[in-house]
């Protein structure tokens, strides 16, 4: 909600007097507010301007225990938006000295090496990310990110390669057969992106016990009986097959995308 009284609204002067952050301020759906775009831009920059003085001068919430490293993230934040990624470099670092959460900081410092086109200190920073990560999640996406680089630098072969203790796990789970999947394609390398989800998708039909007649899929036991990590590895392979299909499609390879498009939707 805003709240206006001519010169600025109650929003921005709760930002200045350190009452709330910048990004509490910000809509998820700006395309739903009743005023024009414009004018929503540029109450963000006016919040933004109000929140840097509040930082400043140690308003608030800004001038507690525990302050600057927020302060710090949020000014690498903004510089990262601005395209300034030197500058925000230094301060997730700033950060990371001052106690934030380094596994995030870490993640973001590789991007931002990353968008240098600084390939093996963004390698070193999503490196010490994962050392810290403290859930699948995170590691994923981080793991995700730096076999990006290692690509750029050393090809997609070598890249792989940093998924190469998880390929086993693929029969439990399709999640990182996905992830070298996406690897793959980031190099444009759409064969192996499909080979590899093949791999993945029949070790994990043949683990979970899962059956097709054909291209059908069969539920062979009575639904009571049915467990919910059952129900589980369907709801998995539901979406891994229509991922296969995709890559399949990119391959040019248009019978093995009909053949696990169809599969999918007997899932």
């Amino acid at each position: 909600m805003w709240i206006v009284d001519t010169e600025e609204s109650l929003n921005i002067w709760l930002v200045r007097k350190g009452c709330a952050k910048s990004r509490q301020m910000e809509v998820e759906y700006p395309e739903d507010l009743l005023v024009k775009r414009e004018e929503y831009a540029q109450f963000l920059d006016s919040v933004k301007k109000a929140e840097a003085a509040a930082i400043q001068d140690k308003a608030g919430i800004w001038g507690k225990p525990g302050a600057d490293r927020e302060a710090h993230w949020t000014t690498a934040e903004k510089l990262e938006e601005q395209g300034k990624h030197a500058e925000a470099i230094e301060e997730f670092q700033a950060a990371i000295a001052a106690g934030f959460d380094a596994d995030a900081a870490w993640h973001r410092i590789g991007r931002c090496y990353e968008t240098l086109g600084q390939y093996a200190l963004a390698i070193n920073a999503y490196d010490e990310s994962l050392r810290l990560a403290d859930s699948d999640v995170s590691r994923r996406l981080t793991l995700i990110n730096k076999t990006q680089c290692v690509a750029k630098l050393e090809g997609s072969e070598k890249a792989a390669q940093v998924f190469d203790s998880e390929r086993p796990d693929c029969s439990k789970s399709l999640e990182p057969c996905m992830d070298l999947a996406v690897v793959h394609s980031g190099t444009e390398n759409a064969t192996e992106s499909v080979k590899v989800m093949e791999e993945g998708v029949r070790a994990f039909i043949a683990y979970n016990e899962l059956k097709f007649d054909g291209l059908q899929f069969v539920f062979d036991e009575p639904r009571a009986k049915r467990s919910e990590k059952y129900f589980s590895a369907v709801h998995e392979l539901g979406r891994g097959l229509p991922t296969l299909a995709m890559y399949s499609i990119r391959a040019d390879d248009q019978d093995r995308a009909f053949q696990y498009a169809t599969m999918g939707l007997s899932v």
